[in-house]
């Protein structure tokens, strides 16, 4: 009889101490399940704020408070010397340009707004079309695995990624182009770990390779004048005609 007893405590014990397993083991899943989405949701803040990022500079953004909605106050944009490119000489540092701050990257989008208006100017319909000639900016995380998951993943874990990145005209022959215009390289993109917004890029390109394309073609706008076209694309944008001047 007593045998039973200690039996059915055993019994008793051991489904106690099965349940309370259960629960805890249900928990960890559930605040897994919690950290996953969060994850998720943050990598997809990323990738949208450095998305963003690409798509201002691309269309040389001039509303500082669209800006400030991707970057952080203090954000950092690294990238090789550019002598095809106007630049501040206070930006240099060593072989490397760092640019900080909204209005710095403004400056910079203006630059290279200017050097692809110059592309082909003097071609034959560079009078007919009002515009500059369309360009693409591609980039693609540094992983053999490029499918939608892989994407998803790496944005979900850490807070700096590593990109491929290329840039190329789509119609520069129309403007009298010999050929299209194209570079690529290496990027760097840093987030910061509360708001997800972009806190750093350094881009990384071989500078011989791509100034050589812009030597060929006739009418590209040198960097001694790009400052002066710079703040007349800005003034434009910002539809204040009497800063143009």
């Amino acid at each position: 009889r007593e045998h039973a007893r200690n039996t059915r405590l055993r019994k008793k014990a051991a489904r106690a101490n099965l349940k309370e397993t259960v629960e805890k083991l249900s928990m960890r899943c559930e605040r897994a399940d919690r950290d996953n989405l969060e994850k998720r949701a943050r990598g997809a803040v990323k990738r949208a704020c450095v998305e963003t990022f690409f798509r201002h500079r691309a269309r040389a953004e001039t509303d500082g408070a669209k800006w400030d909605e991707v970057v952080t106050d203090d954000v950092e944009l690294w990238q090789p010397v550019t002598p095809h490119r106007s630049y501040r000489p206070s930006e240099v540092e060593k072989t490397r340009r760092r640019s900080r701050g909204v209005d710095a990257l403004i400056e910079d989008a203006a630059s290279l707004a200017v050097l692809f208006r110059s592309l082909g100017r003097r071609g034959p319909n560079a009078k007919t079309l009002d515009r500059a000639p369309r360009f693409v900016f591609e980039a693609t995380i540094a992983s053999r695995d490029q499918s939608e998951e892989a994407i998803e993943e790496a944005f979900a874990t850490s807070d700096v990624i590593g990109m491929h990145w290329s840039m190329r005209t789509l119609d520069g022959v129309e403007f009298g182009l010999s050929r299209e215009i194209s570079k690529n390289g290496m990027l760097v993109a840093g987030f910061d770990s509360n708001s997800c917004k972009v806190k750093y890029v350094e881009f990384v390109f071989d500078v011989e390779t791509f100034a050589p394309q812009l030597r060929r073609e006739p009418g590209v706008a040198q960097p001694v004048r790009c400052r002066q076209q710079e703040r007349v694309h800005r003034a434009h944008a910002l539809h204040d005609p009497g800063r143009a001047h």
